[in-house]
């Protein structure tokens, strides 16, 4: 009998004990389950609301609860949580730079966020048939 090195068709190695590949078990590590538990805690939803405003604000406020710039925060939440909590939308610990004081920084953001965006809807056209 031949060995199979790939999926056979069941009538050619009917008795070999192939079995396809495993897919490596996802490990998390300690900055993606306090993130996750972050997360869960803010009742945030899978998947972002239908209304734009609402979305980009969502979406905001994960990025905050990611980069989890929260030592020092003077927020309540974000020091009970040990974590960034983002409770107005907006990191309070984060100092935001204008587009009128970094042009060039603000247009160069820009454009890597248009071009990820880009690049997410191609690979999930699903989502905006």
């Amino acid at each position: 009998m031949k060995a199979c090195k790939s999926p056979p068709a069941p009538a050619e190695c009917p008795d070999d004990d192939w079995t396809p590949p495993q897919p490596a078990e996802f490990k998390p590590d300690k900055d993606h389950d306090d993130y996750m538990r972050r997360r869960r805690a803010a009742g945030m939803p899978d998947r972002p609301p239908l209304d734009y405003d609402a979305a980009r604000l969502h979406v905001a406020r994960l990025i905050y609860l990611f980069i989890n710039e929260w030592h020092g925060c003077r927020e309540r939440l974000c020091r009970r949580q040990r974590g960034c909590m983002a409770p107005s939308g907006v990191c309070s610990n984060v100092t935001i730079v204008s587009e009128e004081e970094d042009p060039e920084g603000s247009a160069r953001a820009l454009a890597v966020l248009h071009q990820a965006l880009k690049e997410y809807r191609e690979e999930h056209p699903e989502r905006y048939a």
